[in-house]
């Protein structure tokens, strides 16, 4: 589950969509003070990040306009490999001497573009624009520098746009992201096949369904929610650069809601509920719902909240402890029932005397490829990071980030499908004929 949080991280490391607007107080502080705000040293109070690691390709467009100042700054734009040295220089300072190097540092360090501005000397600063463009292809951060030792008001709007499909400078997704919104077009398409066809599946009447089978149409339908609030979210950064509130957060709820529900559907298929025994005892139960109530209300204050907030972070830190915590229990309990199915077929009815022999045999295959399934979910995290790091992106690249999205989504429709296809209904004469064929 750590290998979940890396490469989370490693997917948001980059900027997706890029239009902002920068509103950032330039106040100079000494030394010392600057050592009580950051935990690691002091780091330098005329530089501010509007933009970091932006994936832009050659012929794409930087656009900066709004631009209002109480005293003159600079837009410095850096390749990955400029701003690889100097954050460096930026960041966690541990001796006077450098931090009084602030100003030849910051304000005159090598950039791709440097773009002065002095309000004192500029008519009409409002209506000014800016425009930068991308000779060659690589993440771009957009540094503003105050470069007077003076409190300083900084606005401005940013705009960072890539060359689209059809040949225009219109796109506002990274080029390591571009791939996403085919990527979710398909498994949104995908999702929905998939959920009619487990619905007429189940609602056929010769098919007996049991509570499972709408445990697991529940997951299909969430997960198909997801796909197209997605697939929504990334359209509208693709065209407007950013995102609305309410389509952000409820990607997240979306996310941590499929999550949920499929936790539910692994735990009640590992107690046999529906499948094995029709009822779960009262402690069962009591444990069940307590663990998914508390589950829920944590994941979804954690889609909801700030991530640099020290609470969040606290939230953060418990969901990924019940999921843990839950995850052990559907291992020993899915092991659990195993070993029972496995127990009664070698000692209590003998091999193959009974009529009942057919039906716990299939049964037991059932739980096998439930198992199968649960571990693929276990380790994708995992495989997600290191085929990110070793083979999609290894470090130095970053050009193809969209392609971890399309292997983690595809084996996630993997598993989906597996388990569609081991527990949809099964028509009664399959059974009957087994158990007739092993009688004579």
């Amino acid at each position: 589950m750590l290998a979940a949080g890396l490469s989370a991280l490693l997917l948001m490391a980059t900027a997706i969509a890029v239009d902002v607007d920068v509103y950032h107080h330039f106040e100079n502080h000494d030394f010392f003070s600057m050592r009580m705000m950051g935990d690691d040293g002091a780091f330098r109070w005329n530089t501010y990040s509007a933009v970091q690691e932006f994936a832009m390709d050659a012929g794409g467009e930087v656009l900066i306009s709004g631009v209002s100042a109480s005293h003159p700054i600079s837009f410095s734009l850096y390749t990955y490999e400029q701003w690889d040295v100097y954050r460096s220089l930026v960041f966690q300072i541990t001796s006077m001497a450098a931090y009084d190097e602030t100003m030849a540092l910051t304000c005159m360090y090598p950039a791709a573009a440097r773009i002065p501005f002095d309000p004192r000397r500029t008519k009409n600063a409002s209506a000014m624009s800016i425009r930068i463009p991308i000779t060659v292809a690589s993440q771009y951060t957009l540094q503003i520098e105050s470069c007077m030792p003076a409190y300083n008001l900084v606005q401005a709007k940013v705009v960072m746009r890539n060359v689209a499909y059809d040949g225009r400078v219109t796109e506002h997704l990274g080029v390591d992201q571009l791939g996403l919104l085919p990527v979710y077009m398909i498994m949104t398409a995908a999702f929905v096949l998939m959920t009619t066809l487990w619905g007429i599946d189940c609602l056929r009447k010769e098919r007996p369904t049991y509570a499972i089978h709408g445990v697991f149409g529940l997951c299909l339908v969430v997960r198909t929610f997801e796909c197209m609030i997605k697939l929504w979210h990334y359209r509208v950064l693709s065209k407007s650069g950013r995102t609305r509130s309410y389509l952000s957060v409820g990607k997240d709820m979306c996310e941590h809601m499929t999550t949920t529900v499929l936790l539910l559907f692994l735990l009640l298929s590992s107690l046999g509920w529906s499948m094995r025994r029709r009822y779960l005892t009262q402690s069962e139960r009591r444990i069940v719902q307590a663990c998914f109530v508390l589950y829920v209300f944590v994941a979804m204050t954690k889609a909801t909240c700030d991530s640099r907030n020290q609470v969040c972070q606290g939230y953060m830190l418990t969901e990924y402890v019940l999921k843990s915590l839950m995850l052990l229990g559907i291992i020993i309990t899915l092991n659990y029932s195993i070993a029972q199915l496995q127990t009664k077929l070698e000692n209590e009815y003998g091999r193959w005397t009974e009529s009942k022999i057919p039906k716990m045999q299939v049964r037991l295959n059932l739980y096998l490829s439930l198992r199968y399934s649960f571990l693929a979910y276990l380790l994708l995290p995992t495989a997600v990071l290191m085929i990110n790091l070793t083979v999609i992106n290894p470090p130095g690249t970053w050009r193809y980030v969209w392609a971890t999205y399309v292997f983690e989504e595809v084996v996630m429709a993997c598993i989906f499908t597996h388990l569609g296809l081991v527990l949809r209904p099964v028509h009664p004469m399959t059974l009957d004929l087994l158990t007739q064929k092993k009688a004579t």
